[in-house]
């Protein structure tokens, strides 16, 4: 049996192994699924895609593919590719990107599946709206029945069929989940718009348990933080596939993403898990109407203008 890594080294090193056969146990699920999915195309879709975006689509999103599932593979190495950067959040980013990760052994195999399916709307009738990409990847992947084919697959490798399902849910969410860097917006309204993106989601709202108790809608802590943590996930694996980016860029995107996963956490605490109350403090503020219905700041500097004779 094999002795347990004793020094700072030996432990890292055992992490990017544990990384590296999650990685190659996502890839040999990515190709299973892969091969369902060429199974599964004949029919109304097949033809769709035929009279879509064609060879030169179905190249771009199978390189994109292969560049998420190398960014998969390397996401353990994260802080230390950005041990020198300037930026506490980036750093702080990656650190919690490898502790998501390590959480649940179903984290590689979901994103490896992902990388596969969420470009696939690329392919649909004619030029598809950037927008409707991530929507349409998602309403194939009912159409073409894959939910069976991935639970099958986790099946395979030896999980239960509540953990198969559970991994076939997360795909689902990953590929339409609204995040940092698809919401857009300049940094005040972006918050707001991305509970609301959240709360419209089909998927999103099961996920985080929304249910109603006493006339107040509620949602579950659990869930809703690990789904922010897996937003920085996502961003990050969308940051590392780009080899264009270097380190400093990549730990731009990741600050970003990392002080938005903070403001979430810190707006579901404050609301006491209460929709409306989600939904009240993540709006930015707003200048207020005095009695005189005149708009002004409150509790700021004494406007400029006539001065007030005592």
């Amino acid at each position: 049996m094999p002795s347990p890594p004793t020094s700072e080294n030996d432990v890292k090193g055992a992490d990017v192994s544990r990384g590296s056969r999650r990685h190659r146990r996502g890839l040999a699920l990515a190709i299973a699924v892969g091969g369902a999915l060429v199974v599964a195309l004949p029919g109304t879709t097949s033809a769709r895609i035929e009279s879509g975006g064609g060879t030169g689509a179905a190249a771009g999103i199978a390189g994109r593919s292969r560049a998420e599932l190398a960014a998969i593979g390397r996401l353990a190495e994260l802080p230390a590719r950005l041990r020198r950067t300037r930026s506490k959040p980036a750093r702080e980013a990656a650190e919690g990107i490898v502790a998501q990760l390590a959480l649940d052994p179903i984290s590689g195999p979901v994103l490896a599946i992902w990388s596969l399916l969420h470009g696939m709307g690329r392919l649909a009738d004619g030029a598809v709206d950037a927008g409707m990409v991530a929507p349409t990847s998602r309403a194939w992947l009912d159409e073409l029945r894959l939910g069976p084919v991935i639970a099958g697959a986790f099946r395979a490798l030896g999980y239960d069929e509540a953990r198969a399902w559970e991994a076939v849910d997360l795909v689902r969410v990953f590929i339409t989940l609204p995040r940092s860097s698809t919401v857009g917006g300049g940094p005040r309204r972006r918050l707001e718009r991305l509970v609301a993106a959240w709360l419209a989601d089909e998927d999103v709202r099961p996920f985080i348990r929304i249910n109603r108790w006493e006339g107040i809608a509620w949602f579950n802590r659990e869930a809703f933080e690990q789904l922010a943590a897996w937003m920085l996930v996502l961003d990050a694996l969308e940051a590392t596939a780009d080899d264009t980016r270097s380190a400093t860029e990549v730990g731009v995107a990741l600050a970003e993403s990392h002080r938005l996963q903070a403001a979430l956490r810190a707006a579901g605490e404050s609301s006491g898990y209460q929709i409306d109350r989600l939904v009240a403090e993540t709006k930015p503020a707003r200048s207020k109407v005095s009695p005189t219905g005149e708009r002004g700041r409150t509790g700021g500097p004494r406007a400029r203008g006539r001065r007030t004779v005592p």
